[in-house]
């Protein structure tokens, strides 16, 4: 389900699926999975010299959150050993280890230091090694920063450790953004504003949000710098203002606005500014998404009868549908490198997440008999999605691989939690 149905848009999932679900057969489409390749690498434990055992604020140690930012990571199959032999590397490594990464934290000119290193499992040469800040007190963020430099010599992409994800916490009767590690640890909230904030969007250059804001009566979107704790108003202030979305070149925010009781897609500076109108419909048009190189739009319409998942032009022209699965199709997200948007569906009664190719080609279905599911968005390196699933009553923020595997739950406690988006790579 989008981000903005809580406004004025279309029905909730409670209410909504009971009475109009289809059956699944009525939609004769092929529905697949896709597989992600893992390489064999072997993990010594982290040594340490001269410093005592290191715990992070969340009790775990260094190794244990390298291992999890590796394992997270969805590129590796991994092995342990214990002690690290610079004379042997790969001792203890299994047959077709592709490389092999070890640790040790140690003072370096007067400061805590992770000097991490990682070798080539078939010519024991180095592939580089460097160091990260270890902060005092200790800070994962050294770990993070180590996992996601193996990512990237190995890969060519960088991983997303050092990511955090904004989501929106219900606090009874209020409803807040909060932030938290890519990973569930340091949770916290992030507005204080005191009435009900949705649809958190962050920035391309990851130093702003924006979201809409119920405050004065009005909905209207909002920016929030993270470094100043600045906001500033990005729509107009007449009408109902929802479900923000940032232009690549982060000058620019897409968002629905409804002045005349009908919701169209319009354009704003991100600093605000006079709107630019994009679609011209008298249905509902809402949940827009840019493409990585900002030249097109995917959207959500009811246009032909029930919600499905549109695409047009930067300026709104040359407006075609991509989704005929299931009675509802919505909340759609574009993938960093642009082949696949993700979207929720209803299916068997129930709203699962889906992607799907900009040409409509090639649709997978996620998930599947496991709850209610909403508002998929993508990590940064187009390898996960975030969103939130309802399940046992309450709604909580789970991610999984984009192949639909390695499902965790991110958050819990009192609540509801949702609306979540997923970080660029954030700096230390």
């Amino acid at each position: 389900m989008s981000r903005r149905s809580v406004l004025f848009l279309f029905p909730l999932v409670c209410g909504f699926c009971a009475n109009r679900a289809p059956a699944q057969s009525e939609y004769q489409l092929e529905i697949t999975a896709g597989q992600l390749f893992r390489m064999p690498l072997h993990v010594y434990d982290i040594m340490s010299e001269g410093l005592g055992p290191i715990r992070f604020g969340g009790g775990e140690s260094p190794d244990q959150v390298l291992q999890r930012d590796l394992e997270y990571s969805g590129f590796f199959i991994l092995s342990r050993g214990t002690t690290f032999d610079p004379a042997n590397p790969a001792a203890g490594a299994p047959a077709g280890t592709r490389a092999v990464v070890s640790a040790v934290i140690m003072d370096s000119w007067g400061r805590s230091v992770v000097r991490g290193t990682l070798t080539d499992g078939a010519t024991r040469s180095r592939i580089f090694e460097s160091d990260y800040p270890l902060g005092n007190p200790p800070n994962r963020w050294a770990i993070h920063a180590f996992a996601d430099e193996i990512v990237l010599h190995l890969t060519g992409e960088r991983g997303v450790s050092q990511t955090r994800i904004a989501y929106v916490r219900d606090h009874g009767g209020t409803r807040e953004i909060h932030v938290i590690d890519y990973d569930g640890a340091n949770d916290r909230q992030l507005t204080r504003l005191g009435t009900i904030v949705l649809s958190p969007a962050w920035a391309p250059s990851g130093d702003r949000l924006a979201f809409t804001s119920f405050g004065g009566g009005a909905r209207t979107v909002v920016g929030l710098g993270l470094l100043d704790g600045r906001y500033w108003t990005v729509s107009p202030s007449e009408g109902m203002n929802a479900s923000p979305a940032w232009a690549p070149d982060g000058r620019h925010i897409a968002f629905t606005r409804s002045v005349d009781g009908n919701a169209e897609i319009y354009v704003a500076p991100s600093q605000g500014g006079n709107p630019s109108r994009l679609t011209f419909n008298p249905m509902i048009d809402t949940s827009p998404t840019f493409s990585p190189d900002g030249r097109f739009i995917a959207f959500t319409s009811d246009r032909t009868g029930q919600p499905q998942v549109y695409v047009m032009d930067r300026e709104g022209g040359n407006t075609r549908r991509i989704t005929f699965l299931g009675q509802q199709s919505d909340s759609p997200d574009w993938s960093p490198e642009g082949d696949r948007i993700a979207f929720v569906c209803l299916i068997d009664n129930v709203f699962d997440i889906c992607t799907i190719r900009a040409d409509g080609s090639d649709i997978r279905r996620l998930t599947a008999g496991e709850g209610m599911h909403e508002n998929p968005r993508w990590a940064p390196d187009g390898r996960h999605l975030v969103y939130s699933k309802k399940s046992g009553g309450e709604r909580r923020i789970w991610v999984m691989a984009s192949d639909g595997s390695g499902k965790r739950a991110l958050t819990g406690g009192n609540g509801d939690q949702y609306n979540p988006a997923w970080s660029p790579a954030l700096s230390q």
